[in-house]
């Protein structure tokens, strides 16, 4: 979620919709840590892939001597691959169409929208909730 967020741009409903995957350690590897040497290799990892991964990318995987468990779907999916919300604070700098806003001469006469309002940080709560689950993400 954070990697399609942070490095793809995509807003947090589009990042926690994304097919996902993940790394089951063996007993073997599992003393040691998955940052350890030993669990850097093939042996005693299983890349369990959702069902929305295309069977290719399954299949390249194996091929590199992965072993792979797909497709993951249902309850068996629901437990391993777990849910997510996401929030997140957007301020004006990050976003161009707020900085771009411009204020009607009526709201301007009304009092709102001043100059030091306007000077001031502004920020959106921008918000996602994974489908996989039966959140939702709500603004009040």
């Amino acid at each position: 979620m954070l990697l399609h967020w942070l490095k793809y741009g995509m807003d947090p409903q589009a990042a926690l919709d994304m097919p996902r995957l993940c790394l089951e350690v063996d007993e073997s590897c599992q003393v040691t840590g998955m940052q350890q040497p030993v669990a850097r290799g093939r042996e005693g990892v299983l890349v369990h892939l959702e069902d929305e991964i295309d069977e290719t990318a399954a299949a390249v995987l194996r091929a590199w001597g992965h072993r792979v468990k797909h497709p993951m779907s249902g309850r068996d999916r629901l437990m391993l691959f777990g849910r997510g919300q996401m929030i997140v604070v957007r301020w004006a700098d990050e976003a161009p169409s707020l900085q771009e806003e411009s204020v009607s001469p009526a709201k301007r006469a009304r009092g709102g929208d001043s100059k030091e309002q306007r000077s001031q940080p502004r920020w959106t709560l921008w918000a996602g909730s994974d489908g996989r689950g039966d959140g939702c993400a709500m603004g009040w």
